[in-house]
């Protein structure tokens, strides 16, 4: 009955894994898988059969797997949640620019909007493009993870 429903558990935490569901509820479940391990791990501590050990092995190993499906979870949310951030400063910062060219062309400041207009803008929207090339990359990286 035990295996039955920890077969179950790791079905569900595996599926959530593949199936794009939010970062929270994976989060969350994956928690309280590691939860249910370690209590079972005390639980099976107590008894001293050869079964409960092998048993006692096997539920470490699940448990290690889920903590390092927890941390790359993690990590992979942080680093997309950091290149967000980084996209909106930066899409901030080019309609600063915009506006400051805007400025410069009419109070006729041509060197300031050359440099604007050639230079700053340009260099952003390549800062711009390349964040969201890797933004889409990690996308991609999920869901090929998901497809497995």
């Amino acid at each position: 009955m035990k295996r039955k429903m920890l077969c179950i558990i790791l079905i569900l935490i595996i599926t959530t894994l593949f199936c794009g569901v939010s970062f929270a509820s994976r989060e969350g479940e994956l928690k309280e898988g590691i939860g249910q391990k370690e209590n079972e791990i005390e639980q099976i501590k107590k008894e001293k059969d050869e079964i409960s050990l092998k048993r006692l092995e096997n539920i470490n190993k699940e448990l290690e797997t889920l903590k390092v499906n927890e941390k790359e979870l993690t990590e992979s949310w942080n680093k997309e949640k950091e290149i967000n951030e980084n996209i909106k400063k930066i899409k901030s910062e080019i309609d600063k620019k915009r506006f400051e060219l805007e400025q410069a062309e009419s109070r006729y400041d041509l060197e300031n909007a050359a440099k604007l207009r050639h230079g700053v803008i340009p260099e952003l929207e390549k800062e711009l493009k390349e964040l969201k090339e890797k933004s889409d990359n990690m996308k991609n990286k999920q869901r090929n993870y998901q497809k497995v």
